[in-house]
């Protein structure tokens, strides 16, 4: 909390990005992966919550990109 006001934006890529984010195990990304390539209307759904103007998830097309090559590896 000393150092947030003087940086403010390496403070919240910090929680975005290790504080607050969890981390999945090999197997736990097979299943993921399995799931999304063995069900096609969830790579649809994924496309239509990416861009959905209902819903903003602060997320930019760098951090679509990253998640989607998470994903369908």
């Amino acid at each position: 909390e000393m150092v947030k006001p003087h940086f403010p934006s390496s403070c919240e890529a910090f929680e975005d990005y290790s504080l607050y984010s969890i981390s999945y195990s090999r197997m736990e990304m097979d299943v993921l992966n399995y799931t999304l390539n063995s069900f096609p209307e969830m790579k649809l759904f994924i496309e239509n919550l990416k861009n959905s103007e209902d819903i903003d998830f602060g997320m930019g097309k760098r951090e679509w990109k990253e998640l989607v090559e998470k994903l369908y590896k």
